[in-house]
């Protein structure tokens, strides 16, 4: 039996180990999240037949609050401050 100060020290880096290992995987997903959202914005133009973010989002498969805060934190934009503005390029109200 090992003693409580080595049971609580292995207890805890396990505990680490599995919230490092979640927070990959959270980072790993966005990171595919904001992957697939630009080339539905550039390659396949979604905006033209989903006028909203959340839409979008959706069929990506993608979860729009996580993407959301992504998108504001690379470009400053909101998801559908986005979307609107490749709309309004193409002149699509």
């Amino acid at each position: 039996m090992l003693p409580p100060l080595v049971s609580n020290l292995r207890l805890f880096f396990q505990e680490e180990v599995l919230f490092f290992a979640k927070t990959l995987f959270i980072m790993d997903r966005t990171e595919n999240d904001y992957s697939a959202f630009e080339k539905a914005m550039d390659e396949q133009r979604l905006y033209r037949q989903i006028p909203d973010f959340t839409g979008i989002c959706l069929r990506i498969g993608a979860d729009p609050a996580a993407l959301d805060a992504v998108i504001y934190d690379e470009l400053g934009y909101r998801g559908q401050d986005l979307v609107d503005f490749y709309r309004r390029c193409e002149n699509i109200h």
